[in-house]
């Protein structure tokens, strides 16, 4: 099946790096899935191939305001966008966010058109223990003050509730490989042993890979590398200062862009209370100082090519991308004291809200 080029390299250079900045049950593996089973479901079907590709791949964008509305953003975000009128129609565009705004299970109303049925199906991707992984992340993320128990129950009580034998999802196309998958999960879901050893084996995983990091207590390790002027900056620059250090994969990618905005919208905040910013990518020097004029960034950026810092600093390693696994920038911030010491490490960063976070 052929999707437009010049389509794909749109959705692929600024479309799908949005989902980096979201949580870590909604992020490339997710939309690619997505975009992967909606294409599948299309095959057999008279529908516009390219327009199942963009909706599948805008589907969850407007996560960046949120969960509770994101599938009304997210429709709001293809009528806004000017570029997709180069390959359709207003009518094709209208059609696409009312898909977008449709595709969510717990929608009050049925899909209003065929292209929004199968994207709603393919969001309904049902794989056992994807959706008991993904559930577990999703209360880590968002209730991380709850206690093992507590997030066994959440996510019990959310399993219950959408893929549940009385749940409100609903399969649009029930000859598809979902109702079997859905079958399967639901005896799951109630045999308490198994469901519980699923359980067990991801939340330690989690929770393993959140102990990864550097932790509050531990001395900083020392760094040294050039800034976007070739200045080289050093951990000992700070001695008798209070830094606050964060990585981040990307200059000018959605995600990375609105962690360094709502960094510099603070900055007078951080220099009030006496803390120095230093951000670090392998991003070259040339691209840090285009970052840093477009967004007019008060604060410098550490062009970590040969990832010295980012390795020292455990913000290198594997990460879901595009489906795969990969190596990447994981990203973290790590506030540190007078003395070197880390007293703070964050690792699941809200990049709009990050500022908060920190202080």
């Amino acid at each position: 099946m052929k999707i437009n080029p010049d389509i794909v390299s749109y959705i692929e250079k600024e479309i799908i790096p949005r989902y980096d900045s979201f949580d870590a049950a909604h992020q490339h593996d997710h939309v690619m899935m997505v975009i992967k089973q909606s294409l599948e479901i299309a095959e057999h079907i008279d529908v516009d191939k390219d327009m199942i590709y963009v909706i599948a791949a805008y589907h969850d964008t407007g996560l960046c305001e949120g969960r509770e509305h994101h599938h009304e953003v997210s429709a709001q975000i293809i009528k806004a966008d000017k570029i997709l009128r180069k390959w359709f129609t207003e009518e094709q565009i209208q059609t696409m966010a009312d898909a977008a705004e449709d595709h969510r299970a717990s929608a009050k109303h049925e899909p209003r058109t065929i292209y929004g049925r199968i994207v709603a199906e393919a969001d309904r991707f049902i794989d056992p223990e994807t959706i008991v992984r993904r559930t577990i992340q999703y209360g880590l993320d968002h209730y991380p003050e709850l206690s093992k128990e507590q997030q066994y129950d959440r996510m019990m009580q959310h399993l219950h509730e959408k893929y549940g034998r009385n749940g409100y999802l609903k399969l649009w196309f029930p000859e598809s490989p979902n109702a079997a998958r859905l079958e399967k999960l639901r005896q799951i879901i109630d045999t308490e042993t198994e469901i519980k050893e699923i359980f067990e084996f991801f939340f330690n995983f989690a929770k393993l890979k959140l102990s990864d990091m550097l932790q509050p207590g531990q001395k900083a390790p020392y760094f040294e590398g050039k800034d976007e002027n070739g200045n080289v900056v050093k951990l000992t620059d700070f001695a008798g200062k209070k830094l606050v250090l964060y990585f981040y994969p990307k200059d000018s990618t959605p995600g990375c862009t609105a962690e360094a905005c709502d960094l510099r919208d603070n900055y007078h905040r951080f220099i009030a209370l006496g803390y120095n910013v230093l951000g670090v990518s392998r991003d070259s020097a040339a691209s840090h100082q285009k970052f840093i004029a477009k967004y007019e960034l008060p604060f410098h950026l550490i062009a970590d090519t040969d990832l010295t810092i980012l390795k020292a600093y455990e913000a290198w390693g594997e990460k879901k991308m595009y489906g795969k696994t990969t190596e990447g920038t994981l990203r973290t911030t790590y506030v540190i004291d007078e003395n070197g010491i880390i007293i703070d490490a964050i690792g699941k960063v809200d990049t709009k809200n990050h500022t908060a976070q920190i202080l």
